[in-house]
């Protein structure tokens, strides 16, 4: 499996998440951190099996951590504070 990075910090990205994130099955690494993210995170995030780590802080997300995330086994670290 090729290890795919995706480095969106420091952006001014904005909008919802999309919820097609599981199309992205070698994703590694997924640092959306620094953006102008807002809404909830997409059930699908938890479908991403290669996932290592996930940056998702200094955004406007909202709602519970989901209980999809504890299907990444490989995930190491997260980050998601000040949302």
């Amino acid at each position: 499996m090729r290890n795919v990075k995706k480095i969106l910090s420091d952006n001014s990205f904005e909008g919802e998440l999309s919820s097609n994130l599981d199309k992205l099955q070698n994703l590694t690494d997924f640092m959306l951190n620094n953006n102008n993210f807002i809404g909830s995170l997409p059930s699908s995030i938890g479908n991403i099996s290669s996932l290592r780590s996930l940056f998702l802080f200094c955004n406007s997300f909202t709602g519970k951590i989901l209980v999809e995330i504890g299907r990444l086994k490989r995930l190491n670290t997260i980050n998601l504070y000040d949302n």
